[in-house]
């Protein structure tokens, strides 16, 4: 009763279950996948930029035409607030040094508009999009020049949309996404063993994935006392 038929499977409820065990996956363990870089082009005078799907966000570098890359110190948004207690717009040029995560969720919301800070009567928004699926960071100074964001963390897979959409797990391991979906199933009539079942099948198909990643990590890697 999940699909409409079984000779096209279209959508009747089975969707919200599929993703909802894409969602448990992405979080439940780090896998090789389950890391990725976001390259962001950053203009002059830029000191803020959004990150789609981040889980979290682990290193921030910059480049620029010279192809000179370097290793942002991470701060908190409260450090740079009191280091550069300045509207950011209003501030010297220079080759950032520092970001922060920031916080762009605001109250009340509004919809299709996501505002990165206000200060007096300016405000530094994004009116083409909604907050839910981004993070953000601030880094300073502003950009003195064109630079490349290269921001390395965890990411959520994409989201399977369209019944074509594919994503790591529909096409490396589609069978644990599959047990995925039947455990958030499991949830939603209230079985809890049955729902405890799920995740030990699907702890045992991760095991493997996970020991190949930590297997890639560390050969090589000699500990010097």
């Amino acid at each position: 009763d999940l699909v409409v038929d079984t000779t096209h499977y279209a959508n009747n409820g089975a969707d919200l279950f599929i993703r909802a065990g894409q969602d448990w996956l992405d979080r439940q363990s780090d896998i090789y996948k389950s890391f990725a870089q976001h390259f962001v082009s950053a203009a002059v005078g830029a000191w803020y930029t959004l990150v789609p799907n981040v889980r979290a966000i682990q290193n921030v570098w910059i480049s620029n035409a010279d192809r000179e890359e370097n290793l942002l110190t991470k701060k908190t948004v409260q450090w740079l607030k009191e280091e550069y207690a300045k509207d950011p717009g209003l501030l010297t040029n220079g080759t950032p040094l520092y970001y922060a995560p920031s916080f762009i969720r605001t109250i009340p919301e509004v919809m299709g508009t996501i505002t990165f800070g206000k200060f007096g009567s300016t405000t530094y928004s994004d009116t083409t999009r909604d907050h839910y699926n981004y993070n953000a960071i601030v880094f300073l100074p502003p950009a003195d020049e064109a630079l490349t964001l290269r921001v390395e963390g965890t990411f959520y897979q994409p989201r399977l949309l369209m019944s074509g959409d594919t994503n790591y797990w529909t096409e490396a391991h589609p069978f644990i996404l599959v047990l995925a979906a039947c455990r958030a199933l499991e949830i939603s009539y209230r079985n809890t063993e049955g729902v405890n079942d799920w995740e030990s099948a699907i702890q045992k198909e991760l095991l493997g994935i996970e020991f190949d990643f930590v297997d890639q990590q560390s050969f090589g890697v000699q500990i010097e006392g």
